[in-house]
């Protein structure tokens, strides 16, 4: 039989995320409409225009599907991290996960700079790349942003207080560099792929 002092602890709606965790959810999904405008505003610019991409517009498909995959891989390093440190509670499992996704990440950004200069067009030269520049220069500034983060979950696990107990406020770090992850797919898809 439940106490009534038990009864007042539990959890009315059990499996319901955390108020940090339905922030990010929101904050996501709104993250989500600004991308899809891009979306939108590339496929509406493909159909009406004959060459798309322009003439003379080369991209490294090579070197972008290399790190699209070191990219992905990372969400991967965070889930098992993160998984590990549910299971066992030691920061330092989860500190070491996390700096192989940080490692990842700056990675792929690396890539998207050195891609950057190599490009003979920039955001004005055409419609094309004002699309290109917006999509991937707003993913960019995502990745930076998700390694900032990342870096958060580094600094709290240094705390000596930091236990099984922080796992929800790090897995809502995750819900951003998981969606990070995700849009960069549909990035790719369009630019590198679909072309």
């Amino acid at each position: 039989m439940t106490t009534p002092e038990a009864a007042g602890r539990l959890d009315p709606f059990p499996g319901r995320p955390a108020l940090p965790q339905l922030g990010m959810m929101i904050f996501l999904a709104s993250d989500l409409m600004l991308f899809a405008g891009f979306f939108a505003a590339n496929f509406l610019l493909r159909a009406r225009t004959e060459v798309w991409p322009p003439e003379g517009v080369e991209l490294d498909l090579r070197w972008s599907t290399v790190f699209t995959v070191v990219l992905v891989a990372s969400s991967g390093a965070f889930v098992v991290g993160m998984r590990r440190f549910r299971r066992t509670g030691d920061p330092g499992t989860l500190r070491r996960w996390t700096l192989l996704t940080m490692a990842m990440g700056l990675a792929f950004l690396l890539n998207q700079l050195r891609e950057y200069a190599a490009l003979d067009f920039s955001v004005s030269s055409s419609a094309y790349g004002s699309v290109y520049w917006m999509l991937t220069g707003l993913h960019a500034a995502h990745v930076v942003v998700g390694l900032l983060l990342l870096s958060v979950i580094i600094i709290r696990s240094l705390y000596p207080t930091f236990d099984g107990r922080d796992a929800p406020a790090e897995e809502t770090i995750g819900y951003f560099w998981h969606f990070v992850d995700g849009v960069w797919v549909a990035v790719y898809l369009t630019i590198f792929v679909l072309r």
